[in-house]
């Protein structure tokens, strides 16, 4: 923030500030009728750890932006306890580059089907949010559980149709019959969920690497 011109406060990255801000979570809770606890869908809390992994993963992505060269661009491993809210965050940054970036392209990775389902559940979760609360909100031109891409068809002067927009995709990918599905691929980002139920990623990630 600027103050009578001067930089002032803790600068936090532009995705973890729509994490904060525009996206909600499951958040435990006490039912002030029972008195017993219960999840429900909240806006995250701020968080020491959230802070420096946003800022370690814009650094990661974006070196320029600290001053660095572009090859020092590259991947990230986390290795945390469990429920910390990961997929929360993962599906928050799916949903920020989608909305911000035109013609991105996320790929949600996972050696389970159900994994890649769960993250991109939460994304549909965090979209329905900003379409009824923001001027975030964009058409779909493909809408399925596996995938989505933001945009519209126009028909042209000919009479043909046509895709416009922002054109950005979030598509699942599952590795369980093959460690190379990602071959041929370019994304923006790629996360692998719960990578530890990999059989087989040291190769998957290898062969990912280079997207």
């Amino acid at each position: 923030p600027i103050v009578n011109g001067v930089p002032c406060g803790v600068k936090i990255t532009g995705e973890h500030y729509f994490y904060l801000n525009f996206t909600r979570i499951q958040k435990y809770t006490i039912d002030s009728r029972t008195g017993e606890e219960i999840k429900q869908w909240d806006f995250p809390d701020f968080f020491s750890m959230d802070y420096y992994w946003f800022l370690e993963l814009e650094k990661n992505e974006n070196p320029g932006k600290y001053g660095l060269p572009s090859s020092s661009k590259k991947g990230m491993i986390c290795a945390k306890a469990r429920r910390k809210g990961f997929s929360f965050k993962n599906a928050s940054g799916a949903l920020w580059k989608y909305t911000f970036f035109k013609e991105s392209y996320i790929i949600i990775a996972a050696y389970l089907e159900e994994y890649a389902n769960a993250t991109m559940s939460m994304v549909l979760e965090m979209s329905n949010f900003l379409n009824q609360y923001t001027e975030f909100r964009h058409p779909r031109i493909i809408s399925r559980q596996d995938e989505i891409k933001s945009g519209y068809k126009e028909k042209d002067g000919n009479g043909i149709e046509v895709e416009k927009g922002y054109k950005s995709v979030i598509k699942i990918m599952t590795f369980k019959n093959s460690a190379f599905k990602s071959v041929g691929k370019s994304a923006t980002r790629m996360i692998f969920e719960e990578a530890g139920m990999f059989q087989n990623l040291k190769t998957a990630y290898t062969m990912s690497e280079p997207l």
